[in-house]
């Protein structure tokens, strides 16, 4: 059996990146112990004796020699075989192999191979470049790990590497899109911190983190931060529809509706008409709100999958105020015009009925006093009749 020759001892130096990210509240044990795992997997004992894999001669196939030609065709694990292969040859570490681990990372089990990888390298006073540090960024965003990719943005000015408003947005969606509000806040600190300039997408997002976390006076005051930031008297069209959020939710219906009216000339994304959709819909103004709907849709496309969650949104929110009976007529009037129009009308029937089960519920209270006040009448007339038939 083939096997791997023993190489030079490695010798550990701490991670600069490992010290900054092992002191963020989430993760940091999990780093810690990649750094730590990476010296004992990397070791020589450990890759002497490790047998040539067919994962390895597989990659070694996909390869044009000893340097980086055809390392593209390699996937994860293969890139990680042929990096520990070629350690334990030559007693080198090559930072394109590393770069090539987090590109095609997609899983937070290839990310955690990759970091390994990452920090063993540093060990080995491979230094990263900002490429390297960008696919790293990437890939933690991949794998669903933004607190990860936010510790880089944090410190990736010792890896000379500075962030756009744009990169820090996208961070900002990844973590409101799982969830992580507090995350997104955070974010927008990092970039305050970098003395990044942020956009009006940026303050959508924070409008956005702020209110959904239920911190209604943080959403307006970031709100009169982004007119200061922009230098703007009227709200950008992603702050104003963050802010409309904000209004429903606190049922402040008179400034939601005048906050449509201010943005009225704006082009609105599919989620930003969902709210102003809604203010027409409480003015039983079905046909505003379906000209607003096309608007959005016609100015970003959306995917059947994506519109029918929205739909879905429109129709939870509508039910909740009552609005179930506009909303199935803004649903059908939106019929041929977005996508998924089958499960637009089969959502439009069911508000229907919910809407019908609504009336019935506000009308059986009614009908049961009337027949509780007919029942004394009754009575009284019953016993007259009796006292006639005694009297005879």
């Amino acid at each position: 059996m083939l096997m791997r020759r023993s190489f030079r001892q490695a010798s550990p130096r701490p991670s600069a990146l490992l010290s900054s990210v092992a002191a963020g509240r989430e993760g940091s044990a999990r780093l810690a112990l990649a750094a730590t795992s990476s010296q004992q997997l990397w070791s020589t004992r450990a890759l002497a004796t490790m047998p040539i894999s067919a994962t390895l001669r597989e990659a070694q196939k996909k390869l044009d020699g000893n340097g980086l030609a055809g390392i593209e065709r390699l996937t994860a694990e293969e890139a990680y075989e042929v990096l520990q292969s070629r350690f334990a040859e030559y007693g080198t570490i090559r930072a394109g192999f590393v770069t090539h681990l987090f590109r095609k990372a997609q899983t937070p089990a290839h990310l955690d191979r990759a970091l390994e990888a990452f920090y063993f390298a540093q060990s080995q006073l491979v230094e990263p470049n900002e490429h390297m540090i960008w696919e790293i960024i990437h890939a933690c965003r991949r794998a669903g790990e933004p607190r990860r990719a936010l510790e880089l943005f944090v410190n990736s000015a010792k890896y000379r590497v500075w962030p756009l408003a744009r990169q820090f947005n996208r961070l900002m969606a990844d973590f409101m899109a799982a969830g992580d509000h507090e995350g997104a806040v955070l974010t927008y600190g990092a970039l305050r911190k970098r003395q990044v300039v942020p956009n009006a997408q940026t303050f959508g997002l924070l409008v956005r983190a702020h209110a959904a976390q239920g911190n209604a006076d943080q959403a307006l005051a970031a709100a009169d931060e982004a007119k200061r930031a922009l230098q703007t008297e009227t709200l950008p069209g992603p702050v104003a529809d963050a802010l409309m959020g904000v209004h429903w939710k606190a049922q402040n219906f008179e400034g939601l509706r005048s906050l449509v009216e201010q943005t009225s000339d704006t082009t609105r994304s599919l989620d930003g008409a969902l709210y102003a959709s809604l203010a027409h819909l409480q003015a039983n103004n079905v046909s505003a709100a379906a000209d607003l709907v096309r608007q959005a849709v016609t100015a970003t496309p959306a995917t059947t999958e994506q519109f029918e969650k929205w739909a879905n949104t429109l129709a939870e929110e509508a039910t909740s105020a009552n609005l179930a009976q506009p909303a199935a007529g803004l649903l059908r009037a939106l019929t041929g015009v977005a996508p998924a129009d089958a499960a637009l009308e089969e959502l439009a029937a069911q508000l229907d009925a919910e809407a019908a089960s609504a009336a019935a519920a506000a009308a059986a209270p009614e009908t049961t006093e009337q027949a509780a006040d007919s029942e004394p009448a009754a009575a009284e007339a019953d016993g007259a009749e009796k006292k006639e038939e005694a009297q005879a």
